[in-house]
């Protein structure tokens, strides 16, 4: 009896302690809102999580479905369970450690394990992996016995907040937080998607898209920039009913996530403590607004109507180009490149193009309309913003017999990343749409018939420039003063919506 009331005495203790840890932290985070300048939401609306799709990292470039299986790596106890079938039957359980691959199949899927004596073959188009101890706790079993009791992906973790499953692409693990879903795409093809709390996501987020070693109020300016993409691209998705996630895991799509890679103490705190706010590009909560950012503006932001015409916030009712994301001067861009070593890279640079290369470019863009690509004859600038801007909108590219063809400078642009990346000779990127004004060059190389590009930044140029945004934070600027330089000044809003 007598140490039966200890143990009672001391649950009660350790219970009290982490009320009071908690109730602690809370108060200490609404202060650092406050000390930030960050602005209480209309109403705490909780953190929604996210659906991050993982893409096939095995192949040369990133590709959205695996076309064999799927190898994942349990790093915690797991289960495995499918909401096709919530009975008991359908309900497995890995080790730490234990190894599983995944095949598509017509009936279904088909699991391979060594923790079990032969494969299983489940007629479902999708099932989950989650760890069996969880934060919030799992609810009791209903008391039918017979049947699982299955949670949204996205409002629980571990219990640890620790890694729960990797997934290995050739010789590269990836590990990461939150749960697993693996679906049937189709007869040979599957697709993985990570369900994760918002906030463990955007740890995954802030490292790998600035570095984790630069200045903390930086790091808070990636952290509020990264959070407030996920969660207006995650409620858009969750409008459409068959849409199976919110976000890639590429930022050539949308940013760069790659679990639980490089998150440091300081990539933690750059998070807690701006936790749930986000950018608003007006005075309530569905002005809620996806913001862009890049490497470097080369001296002037971009208007976001380069990437995406016509943006608008959450509510559909503020444009984005002319307003909390049109083009500003950034005098921050040229000393940032230079204290970092970096301005053969983020200020000015250089890259040379073969007319076959932007052959080949210009030919998948227009494949689509049925049209066929000829021997590339000219390429120059169609439309180019009025200054200090300047940056290109247009290229007009003519080829044989004499066709015209005017694309956007931007999908140009990313077009070519993967043709110069598998060149293999050095060059990765043509660094921006800002260009000098005698581009692109018609120039000479070993007899070949070339383009040479001078352009100014890196990346589309839209948003926060992040060397800029360390620049910044080492001269004093709060997270608060930095996003402001880059949307909108006084017309940006940042509230903490949980």
């Amino acid at each position: 009896m007598t140490i039966g009331w200890i143990t009672i005495a001391r649950g009660v203790v350790l219970g009290g302690m982490a009320v009071a840890f908690l109730v602690t932290t809370a108060i200490e985070l609404r202060k650092a809102h406050r000390d930030s300048g960050f602005a209480p939401a209309e109403r705490s609306i909780g953190d929604r999580g996210v659906r991050v799709l993982l893409q096939n990292h095995a192949a040369p470039q990133p590709v959205p479905t695996y076309t064999q299986d799927i190898s994942v790596v349990a790093l915690q106890p797991s289960e495995l369970v499918t909401p096709d079938d919530d009975s008991i039957e359908k309900r497995l359980t890995l080790k730490t450690g234990s190894r599983l691959r995944v095949l598509p199949d017509s009936d279904g899927l088909v699991l391979i394990s060594s923790e079990w004596p032969s494969e299983k073959r489940w007629p479902v188009t999708r099932i989950w992996l989650q760890p069996l101890r969880t934060e919030p706790a799992a609810p009791p079993p209903p008391t039918s016995g017979n049947k699982l009791s299955l949670r949204d992906l996205r409002t629980f973790e571990a219990a640890d907040k620790g890694s729960v499953f990797a997934i290995d692409f050739n010789r590269q693990r990836r590990s990461y937080r939150g749960n697993l879903e693996i679906r049937l795409h189709s007869p040979r093809a599957l697709i993985a998607v990570n369900h994760l709390p918002l906030e463990a996501y955007v740890e995954g987020v802030v490292g790998v898209e600035m570095k984790p070693g630069w200045y903390l109020e930086a790091l808070k300016s990636q952290a509020i920039v990264s959070r407030s993409y996920a969660f207006e691209r995650s409620l858009r998705a969750r409008a459409k009913p068959d849409q199976a996630w919110d976000i890639t895991d590429t930022a050539t799509s949308d940013q760069e996530y790659r679990g639980t890679l490089r998150v440091t103490a300081s990539v933690r705190r750059a998070v807690l403590e701006t936790r749930g706010v986000v950018t608003l590009a007006g005075p309530r909560d569905v002005n809620l607004f996806a913001p862009y950012f890049c490497a470097s503006s080369g001296g002037w932001t971009a208007a976001s109507d380069t990437v995406e015409p016509g943006g608008t916030d959450f509510s559909r009712r503020v444009p984005l180009g002319t307003t909390v994301m049109r083009p500003v001067e950034d005098p921050a861009c040229e000393p940032a490149a230079r204290a970092l070593g970096l301005t053969n890279t983020h200020l000015r640079s250089e890259v040379t193009v073969s007319a076959k290369e932007i052959g080949l470019v210009v030919g998948k863009i227009i494949q689509p309309t049925g049209k066929m690509m000829g021997y590339v004859q000219r390429v120059e600038v169609g439309r180019r913003r009025p200054p200090p801007d300047s940056r290109v909108e247009t290229v007009v590219v003519t080829h044989t017999p004499g066709e015209r063809e005017e694309i956007s400078a931007h999908i140009f642009r990313m077009g070519l990343e993967p043709v110069l990346r598998a060149s293999g000779d050095g060059r990765t990127s043509l660094r921006s749409t800002r260009w000098s004004d005698d581009s692109p060059k018609r120039v000479q190389v070993n007899d070949r018939v070339s383009y040479r590009f001078t352009s100014y930044g890196y990346g589309h140029g839209v948003g926060m420039s992040q060397i800029s945004a360390w620049w910044l934070a080492r001269q004093g600027l709060n997270a608060k003063a930095i996003l402001g330089r880059f949307y909108g000044g006084s017309q940006l809003q940042l509230r903490a919506l949980w």
